[in-house]
């Protein structure tokens, strides 16, 4: 190279060309998606808008208002035919269209029948592979914003029921204990009340059996009227006869008053008189008689205890139809009526044929004294007369209102006869009503039952309480998060802060197999004088130069990588150092397949490129890549070698580049066997193919 200057700019060439094959790509990808701002989209709003509560209502003016101020596509607004003109020939890479019914649409959550709203998106995908997943996703953003914001204001608005009846539950709390305290009071009554109706039920069917039966017993009743008319009329006039004898009556009172007086007086003399005389009484003692064949004393002092009792109740009937005036008479014929009875009791008292004792004797003698008193004041009350006149003209005025009322009601009854079918139809009805309410109330005791515990356990759980807090949360904070309940919060475990350094170990991979390809395009893989050497001899001493030219290459890249175009590197010690041992790996395989196939190896390095740009997961994963490349995945030096640079950009895990070291010495220990091994015996059949192919004068 030192002797020969074109080597010497070949040679730099080389050790150049690969890195600005990385740089280039590297820098192409650097931050692709910020500049999606010059991406034109076309967006036509046909939007007429809505009316909601008599407020007008335009959604789509709100979404290209929105789209105005985003930066992130390049939003162009224009109308439909504009649009789809531009699309079609590629001035726009998509569209957006609103539609004339979007806010009706949109709207018509508040109806019985909500429709979902739909924006049009058309795309040509004919332009870029690219540009369409972009402004889709753009596309996509604008519709989940959309949906968000619609989700935040309905929300915040059903919300906004909700606190107004949380706060009134909460202000009626007072007012539901109170109602739970009478529903326990209800359900507790329940079985009296079924009772209740089950006893009204009754009474309402036989008094509808009576009103039906009321047409055929009313002749009957007329004439039990009219009779009891007729009697009462009959009772006035004998109650008018009797009226006028009313002296009569006075007088009869008071010659039993006098009899009684007289009758007790005689029985005490006797007895008194018989104890004078101190000897025993008459066979009848205790029933002594004035002669032979008279009364006993006995049956004296009964019969005049039967007349005062006849005297007191008489005397108690005139007194109540007399509205009390004979209450003195009354009062001393009470007395009398005791007398007379404690007379009849002293009397009987002493046995047939004894003398009666002192006793005996006083309590005849007290209770003459009482006859004779009360006997005296009922003599002395001067209106005993009046009373019992009284008595007689009041019972006679109650008659005739009885009779009076007989004849009204016996005059009402034709019309009670009508007014009767009447109510007999209304007692009908009501008596239904009440019959199916008491077939219903088993049901409704349960159903109440039911609710009443249901109140109860509302309270004990604290479900009531939960339900009051739940529609008490502000309508703001509410609506806010339902319209996104679930955020995102990411952890990036090894940043890279852009595209372009998170695709420099694909690049510089790349780069330093392209250096390798490039290197036995333009450099003989056996030396001029090779057959002066074994073959092994050869192989090693020509790949010490393709080696140094290798770790140029690398150097190269990497410090352009980091220091030319400021890519993020966590590990840039051992990024360089991953390049020198990758760019030497590469170039071992490159050199060999070359060294040992010829011109073949060439075609087989460039297969192995081929293969390993689609199936070593540099720019996809592996795992969204047909089944044939993921099978010979675990098999390409690039699946390891890009591991390796990776591990560098990003931070290194030591036990990743353990693995992956491992897998690169088998490379190169696979790769030395290939070259000493293989040559000798692939030699002569190799050379022969060599010499064919240049004297096609097609290949050098």
């Amino acid at each position: 190279m030192t002797r020969h200057w074109a080597a010497l700019v070949i040679t730099l060439g080389l050790t150049v060309l690969p890195s600005l094959y990385a740089w280039m790509n590297i820098l192409a990808s650097w931050d692709p998606y910020g500049h999606t701002a010059s991406l034109p989209v076309a967006v036509v709003n046909e939007d007429r808008g809505a009316t909601v509560d008599g407020k007008p209502v335009r959604v789509g003016d709100e979404v290209v208002s929105s789209l105005r101020a985003n930066r992130q596509i390049g939003w162009v607004f224009v109308d439909a035919k504009t649009a789809a003109r531009g699309v079609e020939d590629g001035t726009y890479y998509a569209s957006l269209l609103i539609p004339s019914a979007f806010s009706e649409t949109l709207t018509s959550i508040l109806t019985h029948h909500p429709t979902p709203a739909t924006i049009d998106y058309t795309v040509n995908e004919k332009i870029s592979a690219v540009a369409p997943r972009i402004t889709s996703a753009g596309a996509n953003a604008v519709v989940e914003r959309i949906n968000q914001a619609f989700v935040e204001v309905a929300d915040g608005a059903i919300f906004q029921v909700f606190n107004r009846l949380g706060y009134h539950l909460l202000a009626l709390r007072p007012n539901l204990e109170s109602f739970t305290a009478w529903m326990d009071a209800v359900d507790q009554a329940s079985p009296d009340i079924a009772r209740a109706v089950a006893g009204a039920d009754a009474g309402l069917q036989a008094f509808s059996a009576l009103l039906d039966a009321l047409p055929a017993d009313l002749p009957q009743v007329t004439k039990a009227l009219q009779d009891a008319t007729q009697a009462t009329s009959a009772t006035r006039q004998v109650l008018r006869q009797v009226a006028d004898r009313a002296p009569e009556a006075e007088s009869a009172i008071r010659r039993a008053a006098a009899w009684e007086d007289s009758v007790s007086g005689s029985l005490s003399a006797r007895w008194t008189g018989v104890a004078n005389a101190a000897r025993p009484a008459p066979a009848s003692a205790g029933a002594a008689a004035p002669g032979a064949n008279g009364p006993t004393d006995a049956e004296v002092a009964a019969e005049m205890s039967t007349v005062a009792n006849s005297i007191a109740d008489a005397l108690d009937a005139y007194n109540q139809l007399s509205g009390g005036r004979l209450e003195t008479s009354l009062k001393a014929a009470r007395d009398l009526e005791r007398s007379a009875a404690a007379l009849n009791r002293a009397v009987r008292s002493a046995p047939p044929g004894t003398v009666p004792d002192s006793a005996t004797r006083a309590a005849a003698t007290a209770a003459r004294d009482g006859v004779h008193r009360a006997t005296a004041d009922l003599l002395a009350d001067p209106g005993l007369g009046a009373g019992i006149a009284q008595a007689f003209q009041a019972a006679d005025a109650d008659l005739a209102r009885v009779q009076s009322t007989l004849q009204a009601v016996e005059s009402a009854l034709p019309s009670a006869t009508a007014e009767a079918g009447l109510a007999r139809r209304q007692v009908g009805q009501a008596s239904a009503a009440l019959h199916a309410l008491h077939q219903q109330l088993p049901a409704l005791q349960a159903q109440l039952h039911a609710a009443d515990a249901q109140l109860h356990r509302l309270q004990q759980t604290g479900d009531l309480d939960r339900l009051m807090q739940l529609l008490t949360i502000p309508a703001g904070a509410a609506g806010s998060f339902l319209s996104q309940p679930v955020t995102l919060r990411p952890h990036r475990l090894f940043p890279i802060p852009n595209y372009g350094s998170a695709m420099s170990p694909f690049f510089t991979t790349l780069s330093l197999w392209v250096g390798g390809l490039l290197m036995v395009s333009l450099l003989s893989a056996e030396p001029s004088d090779a057959h002066r050497w074994p073959s092994h001899i050869a192989y090693l001493g020509r790949f010490l130069t393709f080696w140094v030219i290798s770790l140029l290459q690398a150097l190269c890249v990497s410090l352009g990588d980091i220091f030319l175009l400021g890519a993020y590197v966590a590990a840039p010690g051992w990024f360089v150092l991953f390049s020198l041992l990758l760019g030497s790996v590469f170039t071992f395989i490159i050199y060999t397949l070359v060294f040992v196939f010829g011109n073949l190896g060439k075609a087989l390095a460039i297969i192995l490129l081929v293969l390993q740009l689609a199936g070593a997961g540099g720019t996809f994963p592996i795992e969204l890549a047909p089944h044939a490349l993921k099978v010979v995945h675990p098999y390409l030096p690039f699946t390891y070698a890009i591991g390796l640079m990776r591990e560098a950009v990003g931070g290194p895990i030591w036990r990743v580049i353990g693995e992956d070291l491992r897998i690169m010495l088998v490379y190169v220990f696979t790769t030395l066997l290939l070259g000493v091994l293989l040559k000798p015996r692939l030699g002569p059949l190799t050379e022969r193919f060599v010499r064919s192919a240049r004297s096609s004068g097609l290949i050098h």
